[in-house]
């Protein structure tokens, strides 16, 4: 059967049908190409101030955000375990989707990314009586080492996504998805992965999607239809628009202490419309039902 589908060339068909639909859409999206172009160098300036921060801060801000998640763990039994599985969960991402692509991790190409990760982490989980944990837990410092992450989990996406439609066309809608996902929630996907054949219990992103997973895929799709197929924004635009919404997010939740997780309409809409159930939800080692109650209830958690 699967030698069989390899012989068929599905593009012949599909390619066609798909490049008259771009054609039809992007002439109904041509007065939102010309109403949104005033505001281009607004958004070119706010893309610029993200530019200012340097990479070197961001990464620093990134390992300790992500090396905090790690504490009073079942991983800290064993601190190789904590030391790679928390490592994954921080440049697991881009290390896929650099695989995918027959390129070699960041992290093997600059050994500052490894060593910078590693002093963070120390510091985080075992320097002497806990003294940067407690600053790095003051609000401000917290708050600002979750907008790195965040700002650097939003580029990735999006550049997962352009770097997936260079390589396979910008009519392919599978591929820029799948990348856009994977160079958001990559690290995630890992971890579980990880947990799961260690025997930790815990909830896997893969088959409980939760913002995590439908934020990335929501700012994948929003590049790839907005900049590739139906061109209403530039792509240094778009990607001002999507990491500052993410990022928006990320300090506003930080912030006030509320999930602020606008992707939960959206699934609650999909389910309903669709009739698939919601995934059950981990708890207390086990499953239990979930559905419009676990919309309600993130709704009451909102307001």
């Amino acid at each position: 059967m699967a030698a069989a589908l390899q012989g068929l060339d599905f593009s012949g068909y599909m390619d066609p049908l798909i490049q008259a639909a771009r054609s039809e859409l992007q002439n109904k999206t041509a007065y939102a190409r010309v109403w949104l172009e005033p505001f281009h160098d607004e958004l070119r300036a706010v893309g610029k101030h993200y530019d200012w921060l340097p990479f070197e801060l961001l990464l620093v801000m990134h390992s300790l955000y992500v090396a905090s998640l790690f504490r009073r763990t079942e991983y800290t039994r064993f601190w190789p375990a904590l030391f790679w599985v928390s490592f994954i969960a921080a440049f697991g991402s881009g290390s896929l989707v650099n695989i995918c692509f027959h390129d070699y991790p960041a992290w093997l190409r600059s050994d500052a990314i490894l060593l910078t990760y590693a002093v963070c982490w120390y510091l985080v989980l075992f320097s002497p009586g806990d003294v940067v944990f407690k600053v790095y837990s003051m609000l401000p410092i917290r708050a600002a080492c979750k907008l790195a992450t965040t700002l650097l989990k939003a580029r990735n996406v999006a550049n997962s996504v352009h770097r997936a439609v260079q390589v396979f066309g910008p009519s392919q809608i599978v591929a820029p998805l799948f990348f856009g996902v994977l160079g958001g929630c990559g690290g995630t996907y890992l971890t579980d992965m990880a947990s799961y054949i260690l025997g930790i219990k815990k909830p896997i992103e893969f088959l409980e999607p939760s913002w995590a997973t439908r934020s990335v895929f929501l700012s994948a799709a929003f590049y790839l239809f907005a900049v590739h197929w139906y061109a209403i924004l530039p792509q240094d635009v778009a990607t001002t628009i999507g990491v500052s919404v993410l990022a928006a997010q990320s300090l506003g939740a930080e912030l006030t202490g509320w999930p602020l997780d606008f992707t939960a309409p959206f699934e609650y809409m999909f389910h309903s419309l669709s009739g698939i159930p919601v995934a059950s939800i981990w708890k207390d080692g086990g499953h239990q039902p979930s559905g419009k109650a676990v919309f309600e209830a993130r709704k009451k958690k909102v307001m």
